[in-house]
């Protein structure tokens, strides 16, 4: 009877412990949901950010193109007249 006991006692003490590690694997689990979401959401802001800067980067590239382009021109302008004046200076 006191076998039987002490056998009951021990089966009880096993549940609860496994009742306490599924409880802690849950968490755990549900703790590496949060972090892998929001690391997702993350990587997904920074991928946006990422693409906003390489259009304000080509933007620059074609402004800084342009603005060459004019200053080839305005060079080859003043050349062909025979003008070499600088900046503002008239001739």
């Amino acid at each position: 009877m006191q076998a039987l006991r002490s056998r009951d006692r021990d089966v009880a003490s096993m549940r609860e412990d496994l009742a306490a590690v599924r409880a802690a694997s849950a968490a755990a689990g549900a703790a590496a949901e949060k972090r892998c979401t929001a690391a997702e959401d993350a990587a997904r802001r920074w991928e946006a950010e990422a693409g906003l800067a390489r259009g304000r980067l080509k933007e620059a590239e074609a402004a800084a193109r342009a603005a060459k382009a004019e200053l080839l021109k305005q060079k080859a302008e003043s050349e062909v007249g025979g003008c070499r004046c600088v900046g503002a200076v008239a001739c």
